[in-house]
């Protein structure tokens, strides 16, 4: 073996046969312009070219003796030259041809070849070398792998259910074809870049890498993907840099050498920054390419995303809107069949959706309609042009069953590369036409009500012109009316209220309020003679298409003001009457007092000085005398105090009603000391003093006496009632007052004796006064109930104070006293 010099390449040692063999093929090589080699058996590089050299990244003579198993891709599978070799040197086949993929040693990128490997043999015709022309075939491999990548992506787009699957599917595929272990997406959210949560794709390890990146904000130009976002291309760092890139440590620990950002453009701008992590350490010049054509393709697929999107929930709403609607909608094509069929036209019609979807309209068409629509169709056909596009008509329309009913139809039109294409909106009538004649007969009966009524019926519109005038409108006002019809009611209001009645109309016009509306107020008229009366006016408002109208009721109330002036001033005649005799009773009663003094003081000299001569039956006339005396005392002493009532004007004070009812129970159980009185919880009252003590003396003093038993039992209760006021009862448990004398007894010098009030008798002037005691501050007095008797007294609120808290019992303490005590019971 010798050492040889092939055209300025180191030769290994050969043998002088092989290497005559390997010379003459270097030299046929070097004649090439395409790469070429030259391997024995065992695969070793026994010659090259410079451009197979180029091709594959070796230095010059760096092929000697290198294995071409060393150059194959070991990631593709089982290397390409140990087919090619078996099929020379074992199988004795003279050609072989084989694709393969190597890797340049001094860049680590892939290139793609197809190999022709043609066999060399010796002069004895045994297989000594081989030949092998490569074909680069990379360009043309990258870019079918950029294409299938493109196409993939578009399918997962077209299966992703929205924008951010699409995103999520996109950067997977990106990470998958280029090697990187962590793909993220950054979205841009007012003028910062967040990363979004959950569109990602990381390999095992990137999970801190992915935690850091969630916790960072970028603005224009920050960082690389805030530079990415300003940027037309994408961005490339290392790493470790010198730089610095600012999720070093955790990029590390996830085994990522290089991080490539790149902005997705749409129409509008930038829509996402994609962020990509390469965790393989071989180069591919390529991956920066082939990533900025993905994010060139995904900113069309975004926008195609959106805009299928917008379609779908258009759509969506479309038939959300028409199978919610109470109205039938239904489209059709240019030839008259039925495409879609909502829920309404199902209900409307009987008919179901796939039982005339494909039909012709005319199976919802009557018989004499059906000849217009088949010309009307061709019409369109022909001319393009709808007549009733746009429009609403109202017709007619048969259900399933044959039933006829009115409809109101709205027709559209619309083109698209199909053809031309028509909606329709139909609504059912039958309730508005009935509403219709109802509304003409409502109308006709108002007409023929307002005609026949005394009282004037007018209404008008916002700017208050007259609009209708009734006959009682006529004769009340002397205009007929036509000529005021379309007239300012101005024409019928005095002089002195029509800048009140300008305003008002202001008012409502802007406000869309009357003030009036749903009230009575009495005004005054003028006639069209200029005469004035007085009027009472009820005015309503309305509603309606052509805006607010009022309508007014106007009753003339001259006779009415007379009667009332009259009844006034017999009112006052008889205010001054009663005032004029309750003057006279004060003053008779008053005068009288002393009279009945001096009789009752010679009545007893008489006892004194002349009861012996007088004798025994003298002595009972002397009795008698006394006796009548003093209850002719007694009733001028209540004539007084009835006088008085009301005639005392002073300013009303709280009156604890508990303490008053106590006291007054203090002075009357002397006199009945067997009977029993109770008491609730009491409010305190608002008014006089004296008249409310008069008033519970009256009552409980009333009921002790005319009970009818000595152990009567007597209860005072309050109750508050709502709205405001106080219900106050004063009920015992005696005989009780017959129903048909429960009004009596509230008149003057009205009593029920009996003779058991022997003694006793009243002078039936008690109710009475209380009576005029309650109805003088608005209240109400009456006797109801049955068992006992049980007068009920209801107080207006402002007669009415606060209440007492309520007490806290204790078990065992009693809820009734004897005598003067009054406990809450």
């Amino acid at each position: 073996m010798m050492k040889l010099k092939v055209a300025g390449r180191a030769r290994v040692d050969r043998a002088p046969h092989e290497a005559a063999s390997v010379d003459r093929l270097t030299a046929v090589i070097e004649g090439t312009d395409g790469p070429a080699c030259v391997v024995n058996a065992r695969g070793s590089i026994v010659a090259a070219n410079a451009a197979f050299e180029d091709l594959l990244g070796l230095e010059a003579n760096g092929h000697s003796g290198r294995l071409l198993g060393s150059l194959a891709d070991g990631s593709a599978g089982k290397p390409f030259h140990r087919e090619a070799l078996r099929a020379l040197f074992s199988d004795g086949r003279e050609r072989h041809r084989v694709a393969g993929r190597c890797v340049r040693p001094d860049t680590g990128e892939t290139v793609w070849g197809d190999w022709d490997f043609s066999l060399i043999r010796d002069r004895r015709g045994r297989a000594e070398l081989a030949v092998a022309y490569v074909t680069d075939d990379t360009d043309a491999r990258r870019a079918d792998r950029h294409v299938r990548i493109l196409e993939y992506l578009i399918s997962t787009a077209s299966r992703a259910e929205d924008a951010n699957a699409l995103l999520r599917d996109t950067v997977q595929v990106i990470c998958h074809f280029t090697g990187c272990g962590l793909g993220q997406v950054w979205t841009p959210q007012d003028e910062v870049l967040t990363c979004h949560p959950t569109t990602f794709s990381q390999q095992a390890g990137a999970e801190r890498l992915r935690r850091a990146s969630l916790g960072y904000r970028y603005q224009r130009g920050e960082g690389v993907p805030g530079r990415a976002w300003v940027s037309e291309g994408a961005v490339v760092e290392r790493v470790q840099s010198e730089e610095g890139f600012d999720r070093e440590f955790a990029a590390s620990r996830a085994g990522a050498h290089t991080v490539i950002a790149v902005p997705v453009r749409t129409s509008t701008g930038v829509a996402v920054v994609l962020e990509l992590f390469v965790t393989t350490d071989r180069a591919d010049s390529t991956r920066q390419d082939l990533v900025e054509k993905v994010a060139s393709e995904l900113g069309e697929l975004l926008e195609r995303r959106a805009l299928h999107d917008q379609i779908r929930l258009s759509e969506e709403r479309f038939r959300s809107v028409a199978n919610s609607a109470v109205d039938a909608i239904m489209s059709a094509d240019a030839e008259g069949r039925i495409l879609t069929w909502n829920q309404g036209a199902e209900q409307m019609f009987g008919w179901r959706a796939d039982e005339v979807v494909g039909q012709p309209l005319t199976v919802i068409v009557p018989e004499r309609f059906r000849a217009a629509h088949r010309q009307g169709v061709e019409r369109v056909a022909t001319t393009g042009h709808s007549t009733l596009a746009g429009q609403v008509i109202e017709l007619a329309a048969i259900r399933k069953d044959g039933g006829e009913m009115p409809i109101e139809l709205s027709i559209g039109t619309w083109e698209s590369a199909e053809g031309r294409f028509f909606s329709g909106v139909i609504r059912d009538v039958t309730e508005r036409r009935r509403s219709e004649d109802a509304l003409r007969v409502s109308e006709e009966r108002f007409r023929s009500v307002a005609d026949s009524g005394v009282d004037a019926i007018v209404s008008a519109d916002t700017d208050g012109r007259v609009l209708t005038w009734n006959r009682g409108a006529e004769q009340m006002f002397g205009w007929r009316a036509e000529e005021v019809l379309g007239e300012l009611l101005t024409v019928i209001i005095p002089e002195r209220f029509r800048a009140a009645h300008l305003q008002g109309i202001e008012r409502v016009a802007r406000s869309g309020h009357s003030t009036l509306a749903g009230q009575v107020v009495e005004l005054a008229g003028l006639r069209k003679d200029g005469s004035k009366f007085p009027i009472e006016l009820a005015i309503g408002t309305w509603e309606s298409a052509a805006g607010r109208s009022f309508s007014g009721v106007i009753r003339d109330i001259t006779e009415r003001k007379r009667a009332e002036e009259a009844l006034a001033q017999a009112a006052r005649e008889v205010e001054r009457t009663n005032s004029e005799l309750e003057t006279l009773i004060y003053a008779a009663s008053h005068d009288l007092k002393s009279p009945m003094i001096s009789v009752l003081g010679y009545l007893d000299y008489l006892k004194v000085d002349y009861g012996d001569v007088l004798g025994d039956e003298g002595g009972r006339y002397l009795e008698r005398m006394t006796d009548c005396t003093l209850y002719m005392q007694r009733l001028i002493h209540d004539l007084i105090k009835l006088s008085r009532v009301g005639r005392i004007d002073e300013a009303p004070v709280d009156v604890d009603l508990e303490d008053l009812v106590a006291t007054i129970v203090d002075e009357i159980t002397p006199a009945h000391p067997d009977a029993r009185f109770y008491a609730s919880r009491l409010p305190f009252l608002l008014g006089d003093p004296v008249a409310f003590r008069q008033l519970m003396t009256n009552l409980l003093e009333n009921a002790a006496q005319h009970g009818g038993r000595p152990d009567l039992t007597v209860v005072v209760t309050a109750t508050a009632l709502e709205g405001g006021g106080v219900e106050l009862s004063v009920r015992d448990n005696g005989r009780g007052i017959p129903v048909e004398y429960r009004e009596l007894v509230f008149g003057v010098f009205e009593r029920l004796d009996t003779a058991s009030d022997a003694g006793r008798a009243g002078t039936g002037m008690g109710l009475a006064i209380c009576r005029k005691i309650v109805e003088q501050v608005g209240g109400t007095i009456a006797i109801v109930g049955s068992g006992g008797t049980d007068v009920r007294i209801t107080l207006p609120p402002e007669c009415t104070g606060r209440w007492r808290p309520e007490p806290a019992f204790e078990p065992g303490q009693p809820a009734m006293a004897n005598g003067a005590d009054v406990w809450d019971g």
